[in-house]
């Protein structure tokens, strides 16, 4: 049978549509790469479960997820970004900015709806204000979400000092659910990734945004809105930080203006782990998604083994620095 790639149909068989779906799914990564990380994270985890039995549980994996789900929303939002051939270092600013701005909103008597919906769009304002001044007034997107980076922090610091509690029961009961024994922060995370799998992978946006970072030119010519494009992807890649934000009040049922300290570097190194390039032009949802997981358990395993808060710092930099190495085309 002859190969099948991502712009042709699908015969009628099912090997057919198999190979077809993915072609269109795994755009950006190859399986080596998949298939390394799937290893890395076995290796990790049955390392650590021979340090710490308890580590394999299902209670601890479920625990991992949990804590994964916020780096994930924030890591595939980067993944569209760097796919367009930019940067964005203010997601950790928003997730913050997000939590005690949603903790406030419900303190002040906002109904549960509005709060989430005036939520999503303060984090898909700063989105906007990113495109404004890395495509509209051309400052590279490094320096223009560096600006917006401080900015973020400084607003949330100015809202609250302090972490404020969740004081709607209504979310802090649904964020509490486990159907089938699985936390609805993980639930929430998948459908959402599920959803930017499809955008990244079967739409013309994805394809849009892969062109624009390969060769802006040759995009232009092609006929794809290249300002519109780069504009679009920085509002998505804040409007998940923005998710992410709600995600991490709902895990932890605080607003905190620390929330997603450092999460901007995790993000970029889950995104080039999963396959993305910073020069732009490719990337992978799943990848990304399997790269999160990866550093979650790292960062997990870390704590178990009870090291210091300052050399748990430097034992996450080395992690991140070995698995890059290893994941080196």
């Amino acid at each position: 049978m002859p190969d099948i790639t991502v712009n042709q149909r699908p015969g009628l068989s099912a090997l057919g549509w198999i190979r077809w779906l993915w072609a269109r799914v795994a755009v950006g990564a190859d399986l080596g790469r998949l298939v390394t990380l799937v290893t890395l994270i076995l290796v990790a985890i049955v390392t650590l479960a021979m340090l710490a039995p308890h580590f394999l549980s299902f209670t601890n994996m479920m625990s991992i997820a949990r804590q994964t789900t916020v780096l994930a929303l924030v890591a595939v939002g980067a993944t569209f970004v760097i796919a367009a051939g930019e940067i964005d270092l203010s997601v950790g600013a928003v997730v913050a900015l997000v939590s005690v701005l949603a903790a406030t909103l419900i303190r002040y008597g906002m109904p549960l709806p509005i709060m989430l919906t005036s939520a999503v769009l303060a984090g898909a304002l700063v989105g906007a204000i990113n495109g404004f001044v890395a495509v509209t007034l051309r400052v590279p997107s490094f320096l223009a979400t560096l600006g917006t980076l401080s900015i973020g922090y400084g607003a949330a610091m100015t809202i609250s000092l302090q972490p404020l509690p969740m004081r709607s029961l209504h979310f802090v009961l649904f964020f509490r659910q486990t159907p089938f024994g699985i936390p609805m922060p993980v639930i929430l995370t998948v459908a959402v990734v599920a959803v930017c799998i499809v955008v990244f992978s079967f739409s013309g946006f994805g394809v849009s945004t892969r062109a624009v970072g390969s060769n802006e030119n040759a995009a232009r010519l092609a006929g794809v809105n290249t300002v519109r494009q780069r504009y679009s992807v920085l509002v998505l890649c804040s409007t998940l930080a923005a998710i992410g934000g709600i995600v991490f009040i709902g895990r932890t049922n605080y607003g905190m203006a620390q929330a997603g300290h450092g999460l901007e570097l995790e993000a970029i190194a889950a995104a080039l782990l999963g396959g993305a390039r910073l020069g732009g032009g490719t990337g992978s949802v799943v990848g990304t998604l399997l790269a999160s997981f990866l550093l979650s358990v790292i960062f997990a395993g870390i704590a178990t083994v009870g090291l210091a808060g300052p050399y748990q710092d430097i034992a996450k930099g080395a992690a991140i620095g070995m698995a890059v190495l290893l994941m080196r085309r």
